[in-house]
């Protein structure tokens, strides 16, 4: 295994790891400077680590209003 691919197998950007959990990337910097999230800023990109983000993911309850879906007509 090649480092590159190790890193791609268990870190994702932290808009992929958004779009996973369901929240914005504000939201998931605030809580890796909490130390809530296992994430790592590497020059000006973070990094979260992907089962983390997976088990917060399963966690997040589903609370407030629903996003909308755009129809494709």
């Amino acid at each position: 295994w090649s480092m590159i691919a190790m890193l791609e197998e268990n870190w994702i950007t932290i808009s992929q790891a958004a779009d996973l959990v369901g929240c914005t990337t504000a939201h998931l910097r605030l809580l890796a400077k909490r130390n809530e999230l296992r994430a790592e800023k590497v020059g000006f990109v973070w990094l979260v680590d992907r089962a983390h983000a997976e088990e917060l993911a399963e966690k997040r309850p589903n609370v407030g209003r629903p996003r909308s879906r755009k129809n494709s007509a």
